[in-house]
């Protein structure tokens, strides 16, 4: 790292920048945190094996890491009530939490007039996997008595057990 005051970090892969930065001195170490604790999301993960039991979860791998991660932060950024509730639950102080709404690219705005369709399109984006629910939806959507629903998952499958249930 250069020469800095202040580090501003991203979970998952900021351990060594982080303990790096306090030994050179840096005022503050900052972490933003995409996902919700990971403590919280070994649990969901779990859960989601428990139900679907398609693929083994990568999160219980990276607890450890996290934990450390959280430790070393001085703040720590996370993007919604949701993610921040885990936090406090699994014991961080609220005083170093701050809320960092992600936010898409103007660019990514709606169409100034809806496309007519002939269906009504469920759209999905994101991992495909157990642990974000993607086989719950695809059961929630069969079920729908309606013959015009069409679900559209765009993401990465990932898995070999996604990719063969899907």
């Amino acid at each position: 790292l250069p020469a800095a005051e202040h580090l501003l970090a991203f979970s998952g892969e900021a351990l060594e920048q982080m303990r790096w930065a306090e030994r050179a001195g840096y005022e503050s170490v900052s972490l933003v945190s995409a996902t919700a604790h990971m403590r919280h999301v070994v649990r969901r993960h779990a859960l989601a094996h428990r139900q679907y039991p398609l693929d083994r979860s990568w999160s219980s791998r990276l607890l450890r890491r996290s934990l450390a991660e959280y430790a070393c932060a001085d703040r720590i950024y996370v993007a919604t009530p949701y993610v921040w509730e885990t936090f406090v639950a699994e014991g961080v102080p609220a005083e170093r939490l701050s809320m960092l709404p992600l936010t898409p690219d103007p660019r990514y705005a709606p169409a100034a007039q809806a496309p007519a369709a002939s269906t009504f399109d469920v759209v999905y984006v994101g991992s495909l996997s157990a642990a974000k629910g993607t086989p719950l939806l695809i059961e929630a959507v069969r079920r729908l008595p309606h013959q015009d629903i069409r679900l559209v998952l765009v993401g990465n499958q990932g898995t070999r057990g996604m990719r063969r249930y899907l």
